[in-house]
């Protein structure tokens, strides 16, 4: 199994909305990846940062999705964090 890790920095208010995106606009894009086998969301109790955690079957499935569809989840997580 792999990891991948997103470090976020959240706008204000940022993490209640980052956590709704999360399971209704980016776990349908990860299901689109073969090898995708989980995601969780953590919001810092301060709620200016969070991470972003993806499970992947083998290290070839997150190279996958890392090169064809971070960009899609990416421009969800804008609308919610600071910087890139």
């Amino acid at each position: 199994m792999f990891v991948r890790v997103l470090h976020m920095k959240l706008k204000p208010g940022g993490g209640n909305g980052l956590s709704v995106a999360a399971e209704k606009e980016i776990l349908p894009i990860l299901k689109k990846f073969t090898g995708f086998a989980g995601e969780f969301t953590l919001v810092s109790t301060d709620g200016k940062e969070a991470l972003g955690v993806t499970l992947w079957q083998r290290k070839e499935d997150a190279e996958t999705y890392n090169r064809e569809g971070i960009t899609s989840v990416l421009k969800v997580v804008e609308k919610y964090t600071e910087g890139k």
